[in-house]
């Protein structure tokens, strides 16, 4: 096998490797022998010795190793080496993992240097942490590559082992077999012997080592195709694999396992040292039977076994004819390695045994059961009855540890609960959620999970690269938000389309202000050096640009007819407008000191100034003389007019706010002398009530005027009721409050902390609706005008659009309330191109694809023609719309071409896909029924004078049900040369729903309650099962496998269709109007008039999900991936709602 001086060196490194160990040596000196020989049942020895569990992986290296390592078992490995190499050992109770990386030469010679690169630094890693013991075996002649490796040299230097050239008879003989191998041969042993003993004898400078080398290369250059080489060189035979599993294959099955069996006692296997020998057995030990004996005889005569005479007993011994065997038989190693496994583990399960009491658990358990499974004849009853104990204990373990989980799952479900009522705690509690659906996912769970999913907001859009651009200014109604890109260029973007609106450069220098006015059409900016220039947004063009010194802000006056620039130098501060309409520039305005808050009047004929010295002034545009209106004691930092114009608040830094009323217009206010006189003292007349709040920061009026809101950086927020003051609602925070706005209809407040938090308040029902988290502090946010949008933006110079009454858990599909929904249908095929398609009153149709969003432009009825029914063909590939006035359209799905439209003379009251899709059947109110053949594009008249309210074709196509709106149901049966002809008539109350399978159709019928079951054959056979009801059945729908009925009432029931057994009642608190079944038949869905959505689990009759949509149709579906619940409003509103607990679990942690 080796050595002796290079097995005790090699056994000695192995003692002192942690890491790395390195087995190096010439080409053909046996360093594979060595580790596959000694160096395994060492680890395992010793492993063993120590009480330990080792994993070990050996593969020869090619030009991707972690790919190799993957297909081993370490999965993740190409990502993260180190990782997996841990879950490997968790996974199967390792305590220890040893990788073999045999032939690395052909690593460092074939694999690219990226690949090298990759492979060397997650091997650092895994050395570093010590995760594995990893064994480099290469040729010595490869060792100047293995030292470019920089990372692995300190780990190699530490740990080598020279492996010398064998130079034993034995060792040899070793490398003969291997080099055989190699060319494709099968050497028998006596011929490997032969050649030694002719090398031996031969005299020559060169070593015998490369003397038994250019033998061996003669011998293989004389057979060019893989053969079994015998005592004869020249004589060939078949190989042995083709040979030997060509008798295998021809034995049964009991006779293989025999030859198995008998195979197995031909071969001692040491467990130790796993050394194998070919003994002699006696021949009578293998007898089991006259069929035995034949089988023996076979394998014998096919060479498989050697039958000898003992010379001292005269008995007849068996052998397995040639160690050639071992190695060119496939199949006879495995069986062999399989004996060494069950040797190695049985030897340390026989100790474990002896034990008191039962400790095997994971993946030692786990291997038991599966030896014994395997191989239960080779075990003992009492250890039979060891492993059943283990098994026991194991599961009284779990279901404790189970219990545990649950007993820990609610008390996080209690608490995530509570914290969702707590300011600040919303994240907490959704974390406490997510926990607890993953200890134990349950009902209670799942509620709260959705419970604090439902609280956050859907993020619609996000705009803008804080790398590249930086935010400038959002306008008034949330229409534009300007951005700089590289400091000079101008960028408008409109967020409804996400377009770049228009694009605008400045002379070079950095842009540093910009501001919209109020109507959305002009745009000013002010750059480092001065320049103020002003753009027309409508036109999308330069107005004007005017350099002045000092220039601080600009703001536009309410109806853009003046411009306001705000300057300032080292001593004081001035403001100057102009006059857009007239384009004059008014007189200067000084101010005696710095200048830190202005703003103009709703009627924009003035405006007020606010200092460092604590005065407000109001100037009016056309004066240039100021009125004082106010002093504080402190810096102004903060000026606003109420949107009327009949108050001012101001705000100073020491905390004093002061609400003033001004009840004449700004004309008069150019006349001094009236406006004294009016207002003679100004405490008494004009002051209608001040707040001291120290840390006021934020002060802003309602959008109509009717309320005064505040907040400070010390996390406090009030809203004052105007005129009288009287304080409506208090906030307190825990944090400084950076951003405050109330939406147009003064319903919602949103109040942003410096931690990017945004709190939506319902000032109505006095209650947090949404909470939008943001990764950077929020710099500006804006209600949308209709109020169901929050614009934020925040330091990391990117705007989002967040719809704030819609969870993360829905996906708005179309959403316009310019349209009326008429139809919804759902395509059959999951992969079809399209998934549904909607009508809309209006005569659209929208074809959702399979990311669910419509394809455009839609498809569109004649004008004036709105959409009744849609329908798609059972292969998904054509779709039929229906008109209020019988109008038939059928379309492509994937040309979007309409293929035919042809007319009844009054709406459309049924229609049909026979399961094939050939045949298209519509019924008109006037008593007609046509059928359109596809194939042919031929339109047939099928029948007359009867009016039909139902369709139905078998699976086949042979049968087909029409049932009229009095009850009548009858059946046609399809002949070949005649089309369809009616059988049979069965007269029945009127039809209110019909539901259809492969094997029955379903009827529920008005004003009755109960439900009828079919069986489709050439009678229509009542299938002699009623399923009784409280009260009328609305509708039915069968299961995918059509073992149950659910039907809808007063509430919804579940039917076994074989028996007609009531399975289960769902309880509702209104009628069902709407149900469906998911596409494997585990879930039911329901709509009911209360406007709520229930899903249900078939298996546990446990509701797993309410939500509740105002209103809903009467319409519900799963969608074709089972992944949404498609709900529709007629108000123009499609929605699909992630329902799953693993959905919900992702879209929980994306926060």
């Amino acid at each position: 096998m080796g050595d002796p001086a290079t097995l005790a060196l090699l056994e000695q490194r192995w003692q002192q490797t942690t890491t790395l160990l390195t087995l190096i040596g010439p080409a053909g000196c046996g360093k594979t022998s060595l580790v596959q020989a000694y160096l395994i049942p060492l680890v395992k020895q010793n492993a063993h010795v120590q009480g330990r569990s080792p994993g070990l992986l050996k593969l020869s290296v090619t030009t991707d190793p972690l790919a190799q390592l993957e297909q081993c078992g370490l999965q993740g490995a190409s990502m993260d080496l180190l990782t997996s190499i841990k879950l490997w050992n968790e996974r199967y109770d390792y305590d220890q993992t040893v990788l073999i990386l045999d032939h690395y030469e052909e690593f460092l010679r074939s694999a690219s240097s990226e690949v090298q690169t990759q492979f060397v630094e997650q091997i650092v890693r895994v050395l570093q942490r010590r995760a594995a013991v990893i064994v480099l075996v290469l040729r010595d002649s490869s060792y100047a590559l293995l030292a470019r490796q920089q990372g692995l040299m300190r780990y190699v230097e530490q740990n080598l082992v020279n492996v010398v050239a064998p130079h034993r008879r034995s060792d040899l003989l070793a490398l003969a077999h291997k080099q055989a191998r190699k060319h494709n041969y099968a050497l028998s042993r006596e011929l490997a012997e032969t050649i030694l003993d002719q090398v031996m004898c031969e005299q020559s400078q060169l070593s015998l080592f490369s003397r038994y080398q250019l033998r061996l290369a003669g011998i293989w250059a004389q057979h060019k195709q893989p053969s079994v080489l015998a005592r004869e060189p020249v004589r060939a035979i078949s190989t042995v694999e083709e040979h030997f599993e060509q008798l295998f294959h021809s034995l049964s099955l009991d006779e293989q396992s025999y030859v198995q069996r008998i195979v197995l006692q031909l071969v001692d296997v040491n467990e130790k040292r796993f050394g194998i020998t070919l003994p002699l057995r006696h021949l009578s030990i293998l007898n089991r039977g006259p069929d035995h004996q034949q089988v023996l005889s076979l394998c014998i005569e096919q060479g498989l076994f050697l039958v000898r005479i003992d010379p001292d007993s005269q008995q007849e011994m068996i052998a397995l004819a040639s160690d050639v065997l071992l190695y060119e038989w496939s199949r006879l190693r495995t069986w062999i390695e399989e004996e060494q496994q069950f040797q190695l583990w049985y030897a340390s399960f026989q100790r474990q045994v002896q034990l008191s009491e039962p400790f095997l658990t994971g993946g030692t358990l786990l291997m038991a059961e599966a030896w014994r499974q395997r191989t239960p004849e080779r075990l003992t009853s009492q250890e039979h009855r060891f492993i059943d104990s283990c098994l026991f204990a194991q599961q009284q373990k779990q279901v404790t540890e189970q219990h545990a989980q649950l007993s820990k799952a609610r008390m996080l479900v209690a608490t995530a609960q509570e914290l969702y009522q707590q300011p600040m705690a919303h994240f907490q509690g959704l974390q406490l959620a997510i926990e607890a659906h993953e200890l134990s996912p349950s009902a209670e769970a799942d509620q709260a999970l959705r419970h604090g999913i439902v609280l956050l907001p859907q993020l619609l859009h996000t705009y803008g690269d804080g790398r590249k651009m930086r935010f400038l200014a959002l306008s008034a109604q949330g229409r534009f938000v300007a951005f700089v890109r590289d400091q000079v260029q101008l960028l408008v973007l409109e967020l409804a389309t996400a377009q770049i609106y228009a694009e605008f450069y400045t002379n070079g220098t950095p842009i540093v202000q910009a501001h919209f006015n109020d109507d959305e059409t002009l745009l000013g900016t002010v750059s480092e050096d001065g320049m103020i220039h002003l753009w027309d947004l409508l036109h999308q063009q330069h107005i004007m640009a005017v350099q002045k010194a000092g220039v601080k802000s600009l703001l536009f006056s309410p109806q853009n007819r003046y411009l306001m620039t705000v300057h300032s130098n080292t001593k004081r501060g001035w403001t100057e407008l102009y006059d857009l309409v007239k384009g004059e520039h008014l007189p200067r305005r000084n101010h005696a000191t710095f200048i830190q808050a202005v703003a103009f009047r709703s009627d924009g004929g003035s405006f007020a100034v606010g200092g460092d010295d604590g005065q407000v002034y109001l100037w009016p545009v056309q004066s240039t003389t100021s009125l004082p209106l106010i002093s504080h004691s402190a810096s102004i930092h903060t000026i606003l007019f109420s949107p009327g114009g009949q108050y001012i608040v101001t705000a100073s830094q020491a905390g004093g706010v002061a609400v003033c009323q001004i009840p004449i217009q700004s004309s008069d206010l150019e006349h001094q002398s009236a406006f004294i006189e009016e207002f003679p003292i100004w405490e008494e007349r004009r002051l209608l009530f001040s707040i001291q709040h120290p840390t006021v920061r934020i002060v802003q009026f309602s959008p109509h005027g009717t309320y005064l809101v505040t907040a400070g950086s010390d996390g406090s927020a009030s809203i004052w009721q105007l005129p009288d003051g009287t304080a409506l609602h208090t906030f307190s925070f825990p944090l400084p409050i950076t951003q405050l706005n109330v939406s147009a209809n003064e319903q919602y407040v949103a109040i942003g902390l410096e931690d990017g938090t945004v709190y939506v308040w319902d000032l109505i029902v006095q209650q947090e609706i949404k909470r939008v988290f943001h990764p950077a502090p929020l710099i500006a946010q804006l209600f949308s005008p209709h109020q169901n949008q929050l614009i934020t933006v925040c330091s990391d110079q990117k705007v989002r659009i967040w719809d704030l009454f819609s969870a993360p858990l829905v996906k708005p599909v179309l959403h316009s309330s310019s349209m009326t929904i008429n139809a919804i249908v759902r395509n059959p095929q999951k992969d079809g191109a399209s998934t549904l398609a909607v009508g809309c009153r209006e005569g659209t149709i929208y074809v959702l694809t399979q990311e669910y969003l419509p394809h455009l432009p839609p498809l569109q009825l004649p004008p004036d023609e709105a959409v009744d029914r849609l329908l798609f063909s059972p292969d998904g590939q054509h779709l039929v719309a229906t008109d209020k006035q019988g109008g038939v359209y059928v379309w492509s799905v994937a040309t979007e071409q309409l293929i035919v439209h042809y007319r009844h003379q009054e709406y459309v009251t049924a229609l049909a896909f026979s399961p094939t899709g050939r045949y298209l059947l519509t019924a008109g109110k006037e008593r007609t029924v046509l059928m359109y053949h596809l194939k042919d594009d031929r339109l047939q008249d099928f029948l007359s004078n009867r009016q039909v309210s139902h369709l139905a074709f078998s699976p086949d196509e042979r049968y087909l049900v029409l049932a009229t709106p009095d009850g009548c149901i009858t059946l046609w049966m399809q002949n070949e040369h005649e089309g369809y002809r009616e059988l049979a008539i069965q007269q029945a109350s009127v039809l209110n729903a019909l539901a259809w399978g492969d094997t029955y159709f379903v009827t529920a019928h008005n004003n009755e309650a109960y439900a009828r079951l079919w069986r489709w054959g050439p009678t229509i056979e009542l299938y002699d099962i009623d399923l009784p009801h409280e009260g009328p059945v609305y509708a039915l729908a069968l299961s995918p496998d059509e073992s149950l009925i659910a039907t809808a009432s007063s509430d919804a029931l579940l039917w076994d269709a074989q028996t007609g057994f009531r399975r289960a009642l769902l309880p509702h608190h209104s009628t069902v109007e709407a149900l469906a079944f998911s596409s494997d038949g585990n879930y039911l869905v329901t709509a009911s008039v209360d406007e709520y959505v229930r899903v249900w689990d078939i298996a546990t009759e446990q509701k797993i999900v309410q939500l509740h949509y105002p209103g809903l149709m009467p319409t519900i579906m799963f969608s074709p991936d089972d992944r949404y619940i498609v709900t529709a409003q007629r108000d123009g509103s499609i929605d699909l709602w992630l329902w799953q607990p693993k959905d919900m679990l992702e879209v929980a942690r994306s926060f």
